[in-house]
């Protein structure tokens, strides 16, 4: 990695993970700050200047009228461009759910055409011998690990969680392109969920047992159901 002064019109941030962060709220703290005190960590970019990291840093000290800016390059494989944007991005909870979907969705993508054993299904035979392939082996004698192993591990959440996010990425990438960059998925789940109202304990009239799941449960005037708190 080497660390310099890079014009910015030489910058590619137009293939990237997030969407638009110009509207941010802190993005204004962020100008005034850069313009005060300078830039004090580098954005950063691959060998071919492609944006990976920092594009609020950027989008600063574009509006500050700045013509060149100091930049980490970084010479890496696809699969690490993405873990790289992806981990800076959602370990400060800056991407939106659908964003946080098509990153992983883009990354599980650019990690198994590095590393096409690592799909599902690759224990496929080779050879008039009918030799088959491990999913954990890799082309160079190295085992490579699953995708979801490793975005978990980096972004620190479940595997489970990895795969559910990564399965509606791509209906949504999916939707994206059909749709002209426009996804009804995304709009969904981005759209903050309204919480449903707090039953309080005068409207509940009789206690008893679920007879399903066994929980205690309170009944209301309306003969609806709610779980009790002890219970949540």
């Amino acid at each position: 990695m080497t660390t310099s002064e890079i014009p910015i019109s030489k910058i590619n941030w137009e293939s990237r993970i997030r969407g638009d962060a110009t509207s941010s709220k802190g993005l204004k703290d962020l100008s005034d700050s850069i313009n005060k005190i300078g830039l004090l960590n580098p954005i950063t970019v691959n060998k071919d200047y492609k944006l990976i990291a920092g594009y609020r840093r950027l989008t600063a000290c574009r509006q500050l009228g700045w013509s060149k800016i100091l930049a980490n390059i970084i010479n890496v494989d696809a699969p690490t461009e993405i873990l790289i944007e992806l981990e800076e991005n959602m370990k400060r909870n800056n991407l939106s759910k659908s964003e946080q979907a098509k990153g992983l969705a883009l990354f599980k993508r650019a990690y198994e055409e590095a590393h096409p054993e690592t799909k599902h299904g690759a224990n496929i035979k080779e050879g008039i011998k009918g030799t088959s392939r491990k999913i954990s082996d890799s082309l160079d004698g190295e085992p490579a690990p699953r995708y979801t192993k490793v975005a978990a591990e980096e972004l620190d959440v479940s595997e489970r969680k990895v795969q559910d996010l990564v399965s509606t990425g791509e209906d949504i990438l999916e939707e994206e392109m059909e749709m002209d960059g426009e996804s009804s998925i995304a709009k969904e789940l981005d759209e903050p969920k309204p919480r449903k109202p707090r039953v309080i304990s005068s409207d509940i009239y009789r206690k008893d047992n679920c007879p399903y799941c066994k929980h205690k449960v309170g009944i209301t005037k309306e003969y609806n159901l709610v779980l009790m708190e002890e219970d949540r």
